[in-house]
């Protein structure tokens, strides 16, 4: 579908009248400019909440957490596992949260997803195990095809604190998140808070290093940039017990719930500090197949809520348009070679696509491009390496076009799956 989307794209420009042809090419360079300035205007937003982070964090290094003495929230911790990778390695993210979290184990209660698939094998065993070590740990019998609404609703019949934390894809928090977490809420002026995500990789590796970046992009950049209460990145985070009780019972998946709980009002917080680590993907086909999958979920919920949510954000129109802008405009600059077919690089500067002005507009997008990524370099956590950031840079443009591909799989995959 891909091959034909693209194909049939380039076939319509090249029948096109010149003056047809270069008024499309003002409107797509022109939405292309009005994309990247809105990222570069993202990435300048994030600086100050990124520069407050880092202050918090150094002073709570050096003197803990005095605002909290004898005033920690209650929390309950939901680890979810989605899929048999996620199942596999839950002991291991438990005895994480068991042993690392800095955070009274009197006030943390978890509840862990018992398969009762696997309740023979030894990872049943090592959670049983861990069970008697720790009090504060509930196994919750559910089938392996539980739902996840389920899970949740089963975990929320049970547990009595006012914070729910929940935790998917084998992610573990921070050994601080929760001490951050309790200070949001201490505030009261917060339903939901969501944390940073960063990829934590044993054995660092090219497609390892990319997810990293491309996660700093999204959770280091974009989500501290937007205005607060206007996005939202799916389940996982830290919810106030009511609030997720009253969307669980319409739960289809994590995203649409966490959309649902903006549009109904919920206050929604973003805190830098509250980190997760997610395991980073395999090879390029898991990071590949990932980006699918997360472009095709956010076709369903842009067509189910995209009208309400545009209202209160653009970020949601433009991550839905521009991998679509990005490739007819370069559909548009390949169709423009037959065209004019520049033979010198004055040839090129003059009569490429018709205008001059096209060279400034496209240098306006580099040099947009530039500035994120200083920004993104400062910005980039603590499990990034500089050497990455460098070689996503030189990648950028070849990896934007790759991303503009495996959303319009997304958006077909789900058109054709919502047939």
């Amino acid at each position: 579908m891909l091959a034909c989307y693209v194909v049939f794209s380039f076939s319509i420009w090249n029948l096109l009248p010149d003056k047809a042809f270069n008024i499309l090419w003002y409107i797509f360079a022109t939405a292309q400019t009005l994309c990247a300035f809105v990222g570069v205007s993202l990435a300048i937003n994030s600086r100050r909440p990124s520069v407050l982070a880092r202050r918090h964090a150094r002073k709570a290094a050096k003197e803990g957490f005095p605002d909290l003495d004898k005033k920690h929230a209650h929390i309950d911790v939901l680890l979810i596992p989605q899929g048999e990778a996620d199942t596999n390695d839950i002991v291991e993210g438990l005895q994480y949260v068991v042993d690392e979290v800095n955070y009274p184990s009197e006030k943390l209660h978890v509840y862990k997803d018992a398969d009762t698939s696997w309740s023979l094998s030894r990872r049943a065993r090592d959670l049983t195990h861990i069970d008697s070590r720790w009090s504060n740990v509930t196994s919750l019998p559910c089938p392996a095809d539980a739902a996840e609404a389920d899970i949740i609703s089963h975990a929320l019949s049970i547990s009595t604190s006012p914070i729910v934390s929940i935790y998917s894809c084998g992610a573990v928090p921070d050994p601080n998140a929760f001490a951050w977490v309790a200070r949001r809420f201490n505030t009261g002026q917060v339903d939901v808070v969501h944390g940073r995500r960063c990829i934590s990789s044993p054995t660092p590796s090219v497609w390892s290093n990319l997810a990293s970046v491309d996660y700093d992009v999204a959770y280091g950049i974009f989500q501290p940039g937007t205005p607060a209460g206007t996005t939202s990145w799916g389940m996982d985070g830290h919810w106030s017990r009511s609030l997720l009780k009253s969307l669980v019972r319409r739960h289809r998946s994590g995203l649409d719930t966490s959309v649902r709980a903006l549009l109904s009002g919920a206050r929604s917080g973003y805190d830098l500090n509250v980190v997760a680590f997610e395991a980073a993907p395999w090879g390029l086909g898991d990071l590949l197949g990932q980006r699918v999958a997360w472009a095709r979920e956010w076709t369903r919920i842009t067509g189910r809520h995209g009208v309400a949510w545009s209202k209160t954000s653009l970020a949601l129109v433009l991550l839905a348009a521009y991998p679509h802008v990005l490739l007819q405009a370069c559909c548009l600059a390949l169709a423009s070679l037959p065209r004019y077919g520049p033979a010198t690089w004055s040839q090129l500067y003059h009569h490429e696509d018709g205008f001059v002005i096209s060279v400034w507009l496209i240098a306006f997008q580099l040099m947009s491009g530039v500035v994120a990524l200083s920004i993104l370099y400062r910005n980039r956590s603590a499990s990034t390496p500089k050497s990455a950031v460098l070689v996503f840079a030189l990648l950028s443009p070849l990896y934007l076009v790759a991303f503009a591909c495996l959303m319009v799989v997304g958006h077909f995959k789900a058109l054709v799956r919502a047939r």
